[in-house]
């Protein structure tokens, strides 16, 4: 019985150890997969460009505003996005309520300037501090 004790528990070493490797493979490719959507900074579209007016209000977080331009087909994540927006925005500034035109072909970096600066693209958007 001892060596069936010693299979047996060699076996179950075995298993345990690869079953420990998948799972590092896992977060490995997933780790790599967050990382590459952040610095790569790929629009979602870039050949056919979806023009869409979003509204930020001033409540919002960073995963919120996130959250509705992923909504609106403007970024893959949000979760993505809220990371881009911390390391891209400059010190000191913040994403800005108002409402923007934007549109599919825009990378997560040019959307995050184009709400830091609080003016659309196309210089029509406006600040919802004033409205009512």
């Amino acid at each position: 019985m001892s060596r069936k004790n010693r299979k047996l528990k060699r076996t179950f070493r075995i298993i345990l150890i690869l079953v420990c490797i998948l799972i590092f493979v896992a977060l490995c490719a997933t780790g790599y997969r967050v990382m590459y959507d952040v610095f790569a900074d790929e629009p979602v579209s870039e050949s056919s460009s979806v023009g869409v007016v979003v509204r930020i209000d001033s409540d919002m977080n960073t995963y919120e505003i996130g959250k509705r331009l992923e909504d609106e087909g403007l970024v893959k994540s949000a979760f993505v996005f809220t990371v881009q927006a911390k390391l891209f925005t400059q010190s000191g500034k913040s994403l800005l309520p108002g409402t923007y035109s934007l549109n599919s072909s825009m990378t997560a970096e040019e959307i995050i300037e184009i709400l830091e600066v609080g003016d659309d693209a196309s210089g029509d958007a406006s600040d919802s501090e004033g409205d009512t």
